[in-house]
């Protein structure tokens, strides 16, 4: 009998916590993402970079861990300061998940602005809503390598933002891959 495959038998010891023990989920990033996400800005007219956060979601003793290993931006997505994710965009993210990403669920979505503008998630409530519907999806707001940073997941009165998360170091040769395929 096959083995079943499990990325993450247990908790990643090399860590790096960010903010403060968030008390709703533990979020854990990979830090290859976390440096990806981090230079991901417009550039060349763009207003806006929108892409998928990929990885797995678990349920331990009760308490929700999400683990992010993987960040693919989607084409086409933005325009101007509208996100629309179209048929085409979701055929194309999907084959590209299938090819750098295997076994990987969607755990949300990032939104990368240019270092001076500002982000907010009620601006982005409606296609999160529409796209992201699942529990403890997120939506990662970022602006630069010195900008705002944050990170929400919907709750039954709105957007929560979440107080803080781990970044982990662990080889991950997808990511590696996946930024150089990128370049």
């Amino acid at each position: 009998m096959g083995e079943v495959y499990n990325p993450y038998p247990k908790l990643p010891k090399n860590i790096r916590q960010i903010g403060e023990r968030d008390q709703i989920l533990k979020l854990y990033v990979e830090d290859y993402v976390n440096t990806y996400l981090k230079r991901l800005y417009p550039a060349g007219g763009q207003d806006l970079r929108v892409g998928l956060l990929l990885g797995e979601s678990r349920n331990q003793d009760g308490e929700t861990i999400l683990f992010v290993d993987g960040a693919m931006e989607m084409d086409g997505v933005p325009d101007k300061d509208k996100v629309e994710f179209t048929e085409s965009a979701w055929k194309e993210a999907y084959q590209a998940m299938e090819q750098m990403f295997p076994r990987r669920s969607i755990i949300g979505w990032f939104l990368c602005g240019a270092p001076s503008s500002t982000l907010s998630p009620l601006n982005y409530w409606k296609p999160h809503s529409h796209y992201f519907n699942g529990k403890n999806q997120l939506m990662y707001l970022n602006c630069g390598l010195e900008g705002e940073e944050a990170i929400y997941t919907a709750s039954e009165d709105g957007f929560y933002k979440l107080r803080g998360y781990c970044i982990y170091y662990e080889r991950n040769q997808m990511m590696q891959d996946y930024m150089v395929s990128r370049k």
